[in-house]
């Protein structure tokens, strides 16, 4: 009679799980910078209403090279541009860094003296964790984020 009643029980707990349904949500993406076939950075966006955009990137503050991580924010009042025109705007004034409230976080933009125009991401999340991405060229940015390069754009 146990094995019984246990089998019934077994039977139910398998109807309920298989219950769950997953519902994914549609996305596209957007760009990608890459160095040589190495994919340092993708921007995505979220079909939803207001869209939202994430980005994943190589930690390299991890100890696995395969580590991703990601920071995302919803394109509320032109966020999207914003972001873009902002991260520009570093070039052309020559910024050290400049730093961003966004989603969940803050995101500051270094951009390396020595390493000819390029920059990386330091996403802090509100917890203090920290992740850094790699460097990306002006190309790699505009790539990025789905736009087409245009040296003229940086200077």
């Amino acid at each position: 009679m146990r094995y019984i009643i246990l089998t019934i029980t077994l039977l139910f707990s398998l109807n309920s799980i298989s219950q769950i349904i997953s519902q994914d949500s549609k996305f596209t993406e957007i760009g990608a910078a890459k160095n040589f076939d190495v994919t340092i950075a993708k921007m995505y966006k979220v079909d939803i209403n207001p869209a939202y955009y994430f980005v994943d990137f190589n930690n390299i503050e991890s100890e696995s090279i395969d580590e991703l991580t990601s920071f995302g924010f919803f394109d509320i009042n032109g966020a999207f541009d914003t972001l873009y025109e902002s991260i520009v705007e570093g070039f052309k004034n020559k910024s050290e860094k400049i730093t961003l409230s966004i989603g969940n976080g803050s995101l500051k933009i270094e951009y390396g003296k020595h390493t000819l125009g390029r920059f990386r991401f330091i996403f802090t999340d509100n917890s203090g964790l920290e992740d850094s991405s790699d460097f990306l060229t002006k190309k790699q940015f505009s790539k990025l984020f789905g736009k087409k390069f245009n040296k003229s754009d940086f200077k």
